[in-house]
């Protein structure tokens, strides 16, 4: 190509096509930036020259993808002027390509800094799709602003996410499923998202997902066109664009995007299956998380299906290896929710390995999962002195709202929320020698509430009702306790407790149920005699039942009080040897804490009198 541009004089529009084609190879195969930065000069002057519309439009296109991988804000700025020449002229198939071009740039941009003027610029090809009849390019633009609004953090970035969400849904059923491509996908894929950001699990998002997943994968490399059905370019505006635009039948104009791979997009579908029903269902959201898992490892034994330069290949292993740490660090914490040691104990290895090799190692969020997860395992299995250790480490400690840097990434203060909520638990308990530390954790907490997370909010309740001391009956109002801890009235801790249950199985999460109908059974009924009280502990053991070693031990704990308690010896003995039959598979601090259900003292007064 490079003799043929040097050697031999060319008609103009050929010698275009051929530099804008000598561009592209260069950018993809070299880091020739001299050469490059005159080759598209030339091929601009060229094409201004000529009235080369289409192709100076796509040599613009290609310099502000090239100057945006060493100067973003330089590339931003450098679209400014095509884009106002192609309103002037009424290009409309370059306004929505060159818009469309720095919404993908600003998204590449690390931190929130230039998704404002992404923001903007969706909106402007919204109001012109709107304006001129073009559902599929209105419904793109939606999906993008939804996407946007979900990793933007801020008090109301979910409800903004979700009005964007139904303007696409609005004109959606009106486009047909060719002239959307994959943009069904990502819109489902944001839903589900948002979903999850709220902490709620919502199965008919997640069946719609997995659906399009299965019938509508996209095509082998991710790449997928959206219709333009009435701002038709014409000939000499899209007859050569370097696959920016294409031609269809009719003379139609689509826009070429890229997304997810159809492997990639059903591995993203599993995964966000996964952390979805484990809160409901333990084993199948695992099941999810391990076939995503899967998935993964056999493509990486097999060739790209594809044709990738060298450096989409490593673009393209980054974000499925980043995909399979996330995927891996669920499977972590599944397992420590499902009480298997060896499974959590592996991953956690793995990951700490990962962490320290690239991609991971150019960003400390990555460590911080793994701190998370190794302070998890530790107190799901002990010791627990390991697991505050860590839930006291800098990168977990919460800081006040007030004080959090805007710059942190939200899953590292997610992190730290949820750190500081189970660092919480341990200290509960006023015999604990950490016990003073807990007012200043509970303070700090309640800096970051209301929270968008109608899980962590319902967590952050469910703390509140089991660490706060109950109120003195002779007293009628708060007062501070030695620890420095608020005291609650009797109806007020019943109160703050029905919320939590409430929530709870709103949420549809057993996990949550179980400690709160726990706490209510202990706290409320252990020394009651009654109807009430024996309904109260059966309810708390139907739950156990679905939960781990540890809940069904404490269940049958709070039964065996009740029981004996209410004359159903008959009953309590039952429980009792449950207690016995799965007290070895309590960690090791816990076993000897049996006692308060009299079991220990029972086993102590057998060997004695034998």
């Amino acid at each position: 190509m490079e003799a043929t541009l040097k050697n031999y004089v060319l008609e103009p529009r050929q010698q275009a096509t051929l530099m804008f084609r000598y561009a592209s190879l260069l950018i993809e195969e070299t880091e020739n930036g001299i050469e490059i930065e005159e080759t598209l000069s030339k091929g601009i002057a060229l094409c201004a020259r000529s009235r080369f519309l289409d192709l100076k439009y796509s040599f613009h296109h290609l310099q502000a993808r090239y100057e945006a991988k060493s100067n973003l804000r330089a590339a931003l700025k450098s679209l400014d002027a095509p884009i106002n020449e192609a309103e002037t002229f009424q290009h409309m198939v370059w306004v929505y390509a060159l818009r469309f071009l720095r919404v993908s740039l600003a998204l590449q941009a690390p931190g929130r800094a230039e998704l404002a003027g992404a923001l903007q610029q969706l909106h402007a090809i919204a109001n012109q799709a709107e304006k001129r009849g073009d559902r599929a390019v209105f419904v793109t633009a939606s999906a993008l602003e939804a996407m946007i609004h979900l990793r933007t953090p801020g008090a109301d970035h979910l409800e903004q996410a979700q009005r964007a969400i139904a303007a696409a849904r609005s004109y959606q059923l009106e486009a047909s499923v060719k002239s959307l491509g994959s943009v069904g996908a990502l819109i489902d894929t944001v839903d589900l998202a948002c979903s999850l950001q709220k902490g709620l699990s919502d199965d008919r998002k997640m069946h719609a997902l997995q659906q399009r997943a299965d019938k509508e994968p996209g095509s082998d490399d991710g790449a997928f066109s959206v219709l333009i059905e009435k701002s038709v370019g014409g000939q000499s505006l899209t007859q050569h664009t370097g696959g920016i635009i294409r031609k269809v039948q009719g003379g139609r104009d689509e826009l070429v995007f890229y997304w997810l791979p159809k492997d990639d997009l059903k591995i993203l579908a599993f995964y966000l299956s996964g952390i979805t029903t484990v809160p409901q269902e333990l084993n199948r959201g695992r099941a999810y998380l391990q076939e995503g898992h899967r998935i993964i490892a056999d493509a990486a034994r097999r060739p790209t299906p594809y044709p990738l330069s060298p450096p989409k290949v490593i673009f393209q292993r980054n974000w499925i290896i980043t995909l399979d740490f996330h995927l891996r660090f669920a499977l972590g914490l599944s397992a420590c929710r499902a009480e298997d040691e060896k499974q959590a104990a592996n991953t956690l290895e793995k990951l700490r390995r990962l962490s320290t090799s690239t991609p991971f190692s150019a960003s400390d969020l990555y460590s911080i999962q793994v701190l998370y997860l190794s302070a998890v395992l530790s107190q799901t299995f002990g010791p627990l002195s390991d697991a505050l250790q860590t839930y006291a480490h800098k990168e977990l400690t919460l800081t006040p709202a007030s004080t959090t840097s805007p710059h942190r990434h939200p899953l590292h203060t997610t992190l730290a929320i949820l750190a500081t909520l189970n660092h919480a638990l341990i200290l509960r308990s006023p015999t604990h020698p950490s016990h003073h530390l807990l007012p200043s954790l509970l303070s700090t907490l309640e800096t970051h509430f209301p929270h968008p997370s109608t899980a962590l909010t319902t967590a952050h309740t469910l703390i509140r009702a089991l660490t706060l001391p109950p109120l003195p009956l002779s007293s009628t109002t708060p007062t501070i306790t030695a620890s420095a801890l608020p005291t609650l009235p009797i109806t007020q801790q019943r109160k703050l407790i029905s919320s939590a249950l409430t929530a709870s199985q709103e949420l549809k999460n057993h996990h949550f149920v179980v400690m709160a109908l726990a706490f209510m059974a202990y706290r409320f009924f252990a020394e009651s005699v009654g109807d009430q009280a024996v309904k109260s502990v059966r309810a708390v053991r139907s739950v156990a039942r679905k939960q781990g070693v540890l809940w069904k031990v404490t269940s049958a704990g709070l039964c065996v009080l009740v029981f004996e308690r209410n004359g159903l010896v008959g009953d309590a003995a039952e429980c009792k040897d449950v207690v016995r039959e799965l007290g070895d598979g309590l960690p090791a601090e816990l076993r000897g804490v049996l006692g308060w259900v009299g079991v220990k003292e029972e086993e102590e007064d057998e060997r004695i009198s034998g």
